[in-house]
This record gives C-alpha cells, structure tokens and sequence, in this order.
C-alpha cells in the first residue's frame, strides 16, 4: 500500500516536472503582449508523460501548469501576497484546459492507434497529427482565452487572436513532442 502511495506520488511529480519546466521556458520565449508561442513543449511533453504512467498522474499536469501560471502572472515574491489571489481563478481554469487536453490528446491516442505504438504506419501518424494534435487540443485554449477575456484581461478584439495561436502552439507541441518522446521511450520489442 505505501509502495503504491509512493509510486504513484513519485509518477504524479514527474508529470508536474514534465508540465512545469518547458511551461516556464515557453513563456521565456513568448511574446510579451499575450504570451503567445509559435509551440508550446508542455502540452506535447504532458501528453507523452501521462501516455507513459497512465491517467492517474494527470494531477501532476494540473499542478505544473498552476504553478507555471501563477509565477507567469505574478512574481516569485508576489506568490503569497494579494495579487496572486487576482489571478488563482485564471490560473485554476487554464490548469483545468490543460488536464482537459492531456485526457484527451492520451484518450484519442490510445483509443484509435494504441500504445505502445512504433506510430510506423501512415494512419497513425495522420490520427496523432490531426484528430490527437488538431482537435486534442482544443480544450485548453477555449478554457484559457475564456477565461482571460472573462476576466478583463484581453479584449474581445483579441479572442479570436489569442485563441488561435494558444490552439496553434499547443497543437505544434503535441505533434512535435508527443511523439518523438513515445518513439524514444517506446519498448524496443514492440
């Protein structure tokens, strides 16, 4: 029982670590109006994580992308203070929308193709690409824009803008890490 308790901790705090550290460098390389990337690693990397130690972990992809939020809105001395408390709300949905993709890009992905995969035929590829990394991902940014658009954060103007490349660089990230991490770490017997 606490070998369990203390596995599945251990798999959840990878997941966190596997959300948290390219969220935190995608944001170093973002533009600094909306935090748009051209890619975002992290949803693409969460996805292969959780492909790799089952949905139970999903947590961990909530509490990386929580905790790389609420650093990304306030400071790392502000984490305790008032501030933070303006931004939890944004902070907890976007989580929530990148649970939400993760399930469903590892769902897509083990329903129609399969894990282990080699992802050497040509439909499996064309699934990861467009149903896992197009319509997966779909999830986080109408959570994410909604919510900062709820909250006064970007205009209307902006949503559409702002949904698009959210949608784009996270659907980059599935289609680019997600399965350069599965073919790494695949079994070589399979």
């Amino acid at each position: 029982m606490v070998k369990s308790i203390t596995k599945n901790s251990f798999s959840i705090f990878a997941v966190f670590l596997a959300y948290f550290i390219p969220a935190k460098l995608g944001f170093l390389i973002a533009l600094p109006s909306d935090n748009a990337t051209a890619i975002w690693p992290a949803s693409g990397i969460a996805a292969a994580a959780v492909i790799f130690f089952g949905y139970r972990t999903l947590p961990g992809v909530f509490l990386g992308s929580l905790t790389a939020n609420l650093t990304n809105f306030t400071s790392s001395l502000d984490l305790f203070i008032d501030k933070t408390l303006n931004f939890i709300d944004i902070s907890l949905y976007i989580a929530t929308g990148a649970v939400i993709e993760s399930f469903t890009v590892v769902f897509i992905i083990k329903k129609l193709i399969g894990y282990p995969s080699s992802l050497s035929h040509w439909h499996d590829i064309l699934i990861l690409f467009i149903i896992a990394g197009m319509v997966g991902s779909i999830p986080s940014p109408t959570i994410g824009v909604t919510s900062l658009y709820l909250k006064g954060i970007i205009p209307f103007g902006n949503y559409f803008y702002n949904w698009w490349t959210w949608w784009i660089g996270n659907s980059l990230g599935i289609i680019v890490c997600t399965p350069i991490l599965v073919a790494i770490f695949t079994p070589n017997e399979y």
